[in-house]
């Protein structure tokens, strides 16, 4: 008995030795710079040869039981202005390296590369992302919700980095200004991690061990930088940032008449505190470089297009993680844009970021001014108020509050308000995640049924996917800066939107065989359902769905499902969008079969090919879907994405005995990449759907950091080539820094 107890606290003892020696090797240290650090990818700086350095990278594809077989060292320094971190990637495999572009914010999963991820609060929640590819092309992003869904890389910001090709491997090197992070002063310990993406070799790995269930950016799987002098306090520090553009308008082909419109504005971001950070925007810009990418839409919804203005984005998670996607009780796209047209924005001020490491908050008030659009129509000025706050709960939940205000400027008694409650759930482990809201809204039609809830869990580990999904949202929830789009259902017949109440009940189960096989990493069969009613339970629309995907080795994937829908149209519906073929009110039911296969990511030559067959509504409809891709390493990129949806449906008349309908969408595209700061970007978009071919030519230059020069000229046509409109575009953005 005692013998056993005796070893019973010997093996407690081991684990305890284990798990401690395992912590320890996953800390870094920051030294302070003796000399100057120059940044150019050649660590030859006594600094940097006298410097501590880790490696014993854990692989996280294409399996995470193993020290990788790619060798990578990483090394930190600092001085007063920066973060230095320098990283040899070691290769002794034959063949150029895998890069999708010269172009900032490239694709990560697609292009080798190294990165770093920051989490200065030490909360597993916010944090920061650097990339940097072989040829020296910088990527940096934020990590938003504890990087469950990855990086987003509509963040920008001024940092530095080159490389440096030696026999055996690259070298990185990366300068990160303090200025360009937000943290809270005196904090000895801030949370990283590593990872380089070798794709030669097929693998990606991380200094942390990341299961590879989880997006590598996760911050529960972060190791420890300890500072051996804390990062300073900031003094006043500011980035302005005005820019100029002119717009030179053709109103059709055939017209001779020129609407030339100059037009300029300015974003400010302020340092309040090293944490806390205040955005003021007059006449912001509103990415009229940027075109969103068309699709075909028959849903009978309308499509969520994401925001690109960048007085919007930093800390945009605080806003816009309320609700669900469908179920937003705030979208900054909805300020300043409607009907397709920008409506001036007078001023906009937010002030976000951190207070402490519990607390972070969020306070944004927009004026627009009145305007006129191109029918006549008139939309008055409004004034836009939201509060958010989040406090850290449990480890890595948070429960969070939002206000959302909007009044008209000068008649207070049109109003829409909107304030909720939200519980995040992420546990310590990343295993369970989770959400629960309460929204209510407030208008000039006073009703106490107008509020919308959710309650969803999700549980994952490295074969089990488990969810569950409940929402409900009442017809006179109206958020009116939000995103709700499955209240409105469009009357085609007495050409009215009435508002429904829905419940959604949305559960799916996966299961994930890991083979003992060179060609298969793993097998995923999935069943998933979605099923909507309406508030009294009776059915609206459903789907089930079985499928299995393939995940092979070579980072190919090949995917085989199953769609049952159940549809109960309330109104006669327009669902095709052509006003031409309407569908009746009733009951319907229709499957579609598909198959989809991405190729290696890896190879120059890309491709992912759709095939789906079945029933749709009442008729029949067959889909085929491509995305092409080749790539003339480093600089050229060709690309092509076609979509078609052929449609058979019952004559309305009995002579024809039935009507076919074509639904295309091509869109073939050129990207050079002169060097990392010139560019030229062209794609054309042929839609049937919108009766509209789009032709858009971009070039770009970056003259400085975060500094841009930008020449796009847009071409709108008919299918029958009739010209609608043209436009010739010439931006200019400049950063200034304090």
């Amino acid at each position: 008995m005692f013998r056993a107890i005796r070893n019973c606290l010997l093996f407690g003892v081991l684990l305890i030795a284990i798990d401690s020696l395992a912590q320890s090797s996953h800390k870094i240290q920051g030294r302070q710079v003796v000399g100057n650090i120059t940044v150019d990818g050649v660590l030859s700086e006594t600094d940097w040869l006298t410097a501590d350095s880790i490696g014993s990278f854990w692989q996280n594809f294409p399996y995470d039981t193993s020290y990788s077989n790619t060798t990578t060292t990483v090394k930190l320094l600092a001085d007063k202005s920066c973060i230095y971190i320098a990283a040899i990637c070691y290769d002794v495999l034959p063949g150029n390296y895998i890069i999708t572009s010269l172009k900032r914010d490239f694709l990560y999963p697609k292009s080798d590369a190294f990165s770093v991820h920051i989490d200065p609060f030490n909360d597993q929640t916010n944090g920061f992302a650097f990339t940097v590819s072989p040829y020296g092309v910088q990527r940096e992003g934020l990590i938003q919700n504890g990087g469950t869904q990855g990086v987003t890389t509509d963040w920008d910001n001024k940092w530095y980095a080159e490389t440096h090709f030696f026999t055996g491997g690259y070298t990185v090197e990366m300068a990160i200004p303090f200025k360009s992070l937000r943290y809270n002063f005196g904090d000895s310990f801030w949370k990283i991690n590593f990872s380089r993406n070798d794709l030669k070799r097929n693998e990606n790995s991380t200094w942390k061990p990341v299961p590879r269930n989880m997006n590598i950016a996760t911050l529960i799987n972060t190791g420890m930088l300890h500072w051996q002098t804390t990062p300073p306090r900031q003094g006043f520090n500011a980035a302005i940032i005005p820019y100029a553009i002119t717009t030179i308008n053709q109103a059709n082909s055939h017209s001779d008449v020129l609407n030339v419109k100059p037009n300029a504005g300015l974003d400010a971001k302020i340092v309040v505190t090293p944490s806390l950070n205040l955005d003021i925007t007059s006449n912001p810009d509103f990415a009229q470089v940027e075109v969103d990418r068309q699709v075909i839409n028959l849903s009978r919804f309308s499509i969520f297009f994401p925001e690109r203005r960048n007085f919007f984005i930093e800390n945009s998670d605080l806003f816009a993680s309320f609700g669900f996607r469908q179920i937003r009780p705030f979208f900054s796209r909805k300020i300043g844009l409607a009907n397709g047209e920008n409506i001036p924005i007078i001023y906009g001020a937010r002030i976000s970021g951190k207070v402490n490491n519990q607390w972070r908050i969020g306070a944004m008030n927009v004026q627009t001014n009145d305007f006129t659009f191109r029918d006549g129509s008139s939309a008055q000025g409004k004034n836009y108020s939201v509060a958010a706050f989040q406090k850290q709960v449990f480890g890595s939940s948070n429960v969070a509050g939002i206000f959302v205000n909007e009044v008209e400027l000068f008649n207070p008694c049109n109003f829409n308000r909107v304030a909720g409650m939200d519980y995040n759930l992420q546990s310590k482990n990343g295993k369970w995640l989770g959400k629960a809201f309460w929204h209510q809204s407030f208008g000039t039609v006073k009703s106490l049924n107008a509020f919308a809830n959710a309650t969803w869990l999700f549980f994952t580990d490295k074969k089990w996917n488990i969810m569950w999904n409940h929402e409900y949202v009442d017809k006179d929830y109206n958020a009116g800066i939000g995103f709700v789009p499955r209240t409105d259902y469009y009357d085609m017949a007495s050409d009215t939107v009435f508002k429904k109440s829905y419940i959604r009940l949305e559960p799916e189960i996966g299961y994930k065989f890991f083979p003992h096989s060179s060609i298969i990493n793993n097998i995923n069969p999935n069943l998933y359902a979605d099923v909507y009613r309406n508030s009294n339970w009776s059915k609206n629309d459903a789907l089930i769905n079985p499928s299995v995907e393939i995940n092979f080795q070579n980072s190919a994937i090949a995917t085989v499902q199953y769609v049952k829908f159940f549809t109960t149209l309330l109104y006669t519906s327009d669902v095709l969008g052509n006003r031409k073929d309407s569908f009746h009110r009733g009951d319907y039911q229709y499957g579609v079969v598909s198959m989809q296969y991405q190729s290696n990511k890896r190879k120059r030559f890309g491709y992912l090919l759709s095939g789906a067959s079945g029933t749709f509504f009442n008729g029949i409809k067959h889909s085929a879907r491509t995305e092409l891709s080749y790539r003339i390493q480093p600089k050229i990129v060709l690309g092509l994405i076609s979509s078609l949806d052929y449609i058979t449906l019952p004559s309305a008349d009995s002579i024809n005995k039935r009507r076919e309908r074509t639904l295309m969408l091509i869109s073939p595209s050129f990207e050079w990449s002169f060097t990392r700061k010139i560019f030229f970007t062209t794609y054309t978009q042929y839609n049937s759907q919108l009766d509209n071919i789009n032709i858009n030519a971009r070039f770009q230059y970056r003259f400085r950091p975060m500094s841009d020069l930008y020449v796009v000229y847009s071409d709108n046509y008919s299918i029958a080539w009739k010209g609608k409109n043209r436009a010739l575009t010439i931006k200019l953005i400049y950063w200034l820094n304090t």
